[in-house]
């Protein structure tokens, strides 16, 4: 037994052992209480012999707790926890099914067998036993399994092999263990692992990536619960009762309060046992339908029906819509169901051959007749309980929600626990004034905060596999009439109810309960002793003109007062009127009758409209994200707003301010959080508004920077002008700027960094002039990149650079020096990973990651060094460019993943391309590259422009951010260019020297493209000739017309392309 459970059973105890003053002690539990505003009765208690507080009164309060309804339903109240979704813990408190579920169970033993093959997982649905296991879930997919456990739904079955076998037990006291996880787990199951008094699943997975894509699925079952005792009939069976369902917890030892047989007064739950077996007709028939030829079974008289939802008892129309009747069927009469499973039932002739299981015997009708054939939900019972507990939460949590399913009121009271279920019960006692000891205190209304004239909520919806469902809401138009026709929702929650016609009938008896707000504080004599809370009174009193009014015992407790000239004994009774008409339920609501006292409410103040977002500000120098709320209202009589905001798992709100304005700002919040946001509106008497709320998540620093816009390049002579309009982001950090050859198709993927960091507030930047596309991004403080990049062409026709002295490839043999990095069977580079599924060491259940992905992923960087190094002959200054593919490769991020609009994606359908990088790097020497003793500088990063060296090395870095992709480099090489030169010189004489003049130039040209004489002074007939003409410079001789050799002056120019360095 859980501690706070035996803390309680053990308080409960002490009270029946202080005989006749805890025997005079009424306590209730009632469901809604909050809502009916019956307060001072649910848990505190006055006692003749003085103002004490029962000790199960102490024990059954429970602490405040702020509601957190989760879109998955699984912290209602913690009665849903492990209903939808395997959770894993350590330890867990126990969970309790009552009537017809949905469990997904805590995951409590997982093991891998031969080699991960098969995965053996363990999920405790209940700790007490059920009766049955109704059907079975594989994510949100009806799963059919056969006689030996493996499921057969296709996607779950290759060929003859089935990747799940689903095994239960049901957790009975002396169940043994599973022989099947004996025999196949590595000796860690064994025959003493019994799981005793524990319902749990048992699931064997077989590994494949094509069937669990996404890792372990979800594995749930519809269960029919727990065996409940009924006193009716002093067996032991499947029941959805709520009444039998609380008289279970209360008298269960092992999770209940463990109250004995005689504590409980049966009576009063046969009672309330009778009234939640009554049948309601229903307004709107729930209609199911099936087909005759595939879903009828004469052998054994069931039909299939998938997910019908009805239980043992329930009343259906069968209606035959378009061909011949079933054998032993009549269309347009009515049958009570035989439930045999979730997806399957029989039919009887009446509600005693149904709870008996005798059955009609039916039979299909011939092929090609009757296919579409209806049944039509006449009636249910007035109310079930099917839900979980978590007997983690305080008892009186526990009654709270149980007895929502009911209406119901549970007491304890002359030693004995009562339940009273939702009806009404017309008075057989009447009180006047000559009953009274004292004057009546009367409320007439109840304040604004706490009046709603319509109702919405949630319940658990068994045709939707269990997920909350929002019921239609109860409205009436009178009670909004009678509020100045201002709609007021109070919402509720059903977590023990799966009927939408039962949650309705609930969600009006509340709202017309709580219209029903004449309260009257009773001074008694002891003629009320007998009464009880929960039972109803009539009362007269002409002064306040009731007449045999009818009113329920909210609360009850002795009192002693001045009587007749001495002290005398009393009851102190809080009355809340009721009527009748509370529990109606007919196919169209009217309003009960007016109460007899209508005092006008003086202020009504609207709710303001209030929209949330969030803004960047500076602050010394730093940008802070700041939470904006603005607020308005049409009310003239408003003057001020108060709002306040606080974090969504927080549990006190903030005050933004209180003022006129209707901007209200919280500074510095944090990024990524989502913030409750509250404004009501003042008037200037000072009443206040119901709060307007909102949620909004921060985006802040985290959003991405905007976009680079008029980015354009300028040609001018050797040189790019890269230009843009400035990024207005706040957190603006810098820019990126990449460059590809290509001038059509070219993407951001597929590009290179030329210039990784360009600060802020530049927006401009000059790089060496190359043909191709560039690109430009902005990056903000935390490293978020722009959604979309911009881009520019360049397309150059003539630059000096168009003299290649070298081009050398990698691809396609890669044979230089790699660190964590392979190339791949189609001869491409990518990053190395960590380890493989197959290569994980330890248990299977230890890997993080996907079910799949066996816990590798890509690394984060590697380098690849040119197995080529490139020797220029001499020191030039030469030009290098990359010529390289690339791509992005990625193994697990799929499209739903993806940030940004879908229209401005770029590169791969589902990509993020700014997780992967290449980087170049350099490296220089001035002796031959080739020599074994050449010296090299550090590799630095590479940048396009001037190099002067002999002999060049380059080493490639690929980088990701992301274990599931790499950058691909599919071709890889270099290019090496050198500048077009010119040297010249003039007044040169040339001598008169047989072997002519020699002339070197200043420095010498890689290659010697042209040369230009200019002589003067020659004479008619003077010439030259040429010769030894190179890099290094040439020799020249002038003749005369005789052919004799002269002396001349002359100029000369010299083009080619790399000039040798000294």
């Amino acid at each position: 037994m859980p501690p706070v459970v035996a803390a309680v059973a053990a308080t409960v105890g002490g009270v029946i052992a202080a005989g006749g003053v805890a025997a005079a002690t009424a306590t209730s539990f009632l469901g809604f209480t909050s809502t009916f505003g019956i307060l001072a009765a649910k848990f505190a208690v006055n006692l003749a012999v003085g103002a004490l507080m029962s000790f199960a009164t102490k024990a059954l309060t429970p602490k405040p707790k702020i509601p957190n309804l989760t879109a998955n339903f699984s912290d209602l109240g913690s009665s849903a926890s492990g209903r939808l979704v395997n959770v894993k813990q350590a330890i867990m408190t126990r969970q309790v099914a009552y009537g017809t579920v949905r469990m997904a169970g805590n995951l409590v033993y997982a093991e891998s067998t031969n080699d991960n093959e098969f995965l053996h997982l363990i999920f405790a649905v209940a700790g007490h036993e059920i009766n049955s296991f109704e059907s079975f879930l594989i994510n949100e997919d009806s799963a059919t399994v056969d006689a030996d456990g493996f499921v057969t739904t296709s996607k779950y079955v290759s060929g003859d092999t089935k990747f799940i076998r689903l095994k239960t037990h049901l957790g009975a006291d002396d169940q043994t263990a599973d022989s099947d996880l004996i025999s196949e787990s590595n000796s860690l199951w064994t025959s003493n692992h019994r799981l005793r008094g524990i319902a749990y699943i048992y699931a064997r997975l077989k590994f494949s990536n094509d069937i669990f894509p996404n890792g372990i699925p979800t594995i749930s079952a519809i269960i029919q619960g727990k065996k409940l005792y009924d006193p009716r009939t002093t067996n032991t069976t499947f029941s959805a009762n709520s009444a039998l369902c609380v008289r279970d917890l209360l008298t269960n030892t092992r999770y209940g309060l463990g109250a004995k047989a005689t504590e409980i007064n049966d009576t009063s739950f046969t009672a309330g046992a009778n009234v939640c077996d009554e049948t309601v007709t229903l307004d709107v028939a729930r209609t199911k339908s099936f087909n005759t030829e595939t879903s009828v079974s004469s052998s054994n008289e069931t039909i299939e029906i998938n997910s019908h939802g009805y239980l043992t008892g329930d009343v259906v129309q069968y209606s035959n819509e378009s061909g011949t009747n079933l054998t032993g069927l009549s269309t347009g009469t009515s049958y009570f169901v035989i439930r045999v499973n979730v997806n399957s039932i029989k039919l009887a002739t009446n509600l005693s051959n149904a709870n008996a299981g005798t059955a009609i015997n039916i039979t299909a009708a011939s092929t090609g007749n009757g296919q579409s054939q209806l049944f039509k939900r006449l009636v249910e019972k007035r109310y079930e309980t099917n839900g979980v507990l978590d007997v983690g939460e305080t008892p009186a949590k526990i009654l709270n929600d149980m007895t929502s399913a009911c209406i119901g009121l549970v007491t304890y009271s002359g030693g004995k626990w009562n339940i009273k279920t939702g009806e009404f019960v017309s008075p057989t006692i009447t009180l006047s004034d000559n009953d009274l000891r004292g004057g009546i205190s009367v409320t007439t209304r109840n304040t604004r905060r706490d009046s709603f004239n319509a109702v919405k909520g949630i319940f658990v919806n068994p045709d939707n596999f269990y997920q909350p469902t929002d019921f239609p809401s109860i409205t009436s138009n009178t009670f909004t009439t009678e509020d100045n026709s201002e709609q007021i929702f109070s919402d509720i929650e059903l977590p023990f109810t799966t009927s939408s016609s039962m949650a309705q009938r609930i969600a009006k008896i509340i709202l017309y309960r709580a219209r029903e707000q004449i309260t009257l504080n009773y001074p008694c004599k002891t003629t009320a002793f007998n009464l009880e809370v929960g039972d109803t009174v009539n009362i007269t009193n002409a002064r306040l003109g009731f007449s045999a009014k009818p009113f329920e015992v909210a609360g009850w407790s002795f009192a002693q007062s001045q009587m007749g000239g001495g002290m005398g004994l009393g009851v102190d009774l809080n009355l809340r009127e009721i009527s009748s008409a509370v529990y109606d339920w007919n196919a169209e609501e009217s309003a009960i009758i007016s109460n007899n006292t209508n005092l006008p409410n003086p202020f009504n103040v609207t709710a303001p409209t209030l929209t949330a977002s969030d803004i960047l500000r500076t602050f010394n120098e730093e940008a802070i994200t700041t939470l904006l709320a603005d607020v308005s209202t049409t009310d003239s009589f408003v003057d001020q707003f108060e709002v306040q905001a606080k974090q969504s798992t927080a549990d006190t709100y903030v005050s933004m301010g209180r003022s006129s304005d209707n901007r209200y700002e919280l500074i510095n919040v944090e990024d990524n959080v989502t913030y409750n946001v509250r404004a009501r509106a003042i008037t200037t008497l000072g009443s206040k508004s119901t709060y307007t709320s909102v949620d909004h998540l921060v985006i802040g620093k985290s959003a991405p920077p905007a976009n680079v816009e008029d980015f354009s390049v300028n040609i001018v002579g050797e040189d790019a002008h890269l230009s843009w309009t400035p990024v207005a982001d706040l957190d603006l950090s810098h820019y990126k700027i990449r460059h590809s050859k290509l001038t059509s198709g070219a993407t951001y993927a597929n590009s290179m960094d030329i210039v990784p960091k360009v600060a802020r507030p530049a927006q401009s930047i000059t790089v060496p002039a190359v043909t191709g596309t560039y690109f430009c991004k902005a990056v903000d403080k935390t490293g978020n990149t722009s959604l979309q990049e911009a881009s520019s062409v360049a397309i150059i026709d003539k630059i000096p650079f168009q003299n290649v002295v070298g081009t050398f490839n990698e691809n396609p043999t890669f044979t230089g020096t790699k660190t964590n990095i392979v190339k791949t069977a189609s001869n491409k580079l990518v990053l190395d990973t960590t380890n493989l599924f197959e290569s994980i060491s330890g248990d299977f259940d230890d890997a993080d990651g996907n079910f799949d992905a066996g816990g590798g992923a890509i690394v984060a960087t590697g380098t690849y060094e040119f197995a080529t190094k490139f020797d220029t002959g001499g020191k030039f200054t030469s030009k290098l460019t990359p010529d390289f593919d690339v791509s992005r490769e990625d193994n697990a991020t799929f499209f739903d993943d993806a940030v940004g609009d879908f229209d401005a994606k770029v590169g791969f359908f589902d990509g993020v391309f700014d997780s992967t990088t290449v980087e170049f790097f350099v490296a220089t020497t001035n002796d031959d590259p080739a020599s074994g003793s050449a010296t090299f500088t550090d590799f630095r990063r590479f940048i396009s422009g001037d190099y002067t060296a002999r002999g060049f090395k380059f080493k490639m870095v690929m980088n990701s951010t992301d274990v599931n992709a790499t950058p691909v480099v599919n071709t890889l090489g270099m290019e090496i260019d050198m500048p077009d030169k010119t040297q010249a010189d003039d007044d040169i004489a040339s001598g008169t020297a047989s072997g002519g003049k020699a002339v070197t130039f200043a420095s010498a040209f890689k290659e010697l493209k042209g040369l230009g004489i200019s002589a003067s002074n020659l004479a008619s007939g003077d010439f030259y000739a040429i010769t030894n003409k190179s890099a290094t410079g040439f020799t020249i001789k002038f003749f005369n017309s005789g052919g004799s050799v002269i002396n001349r002056t002359f100029d000369y120019v010299a083009r080619g392309f790399g000039v040798l360095s000294t």
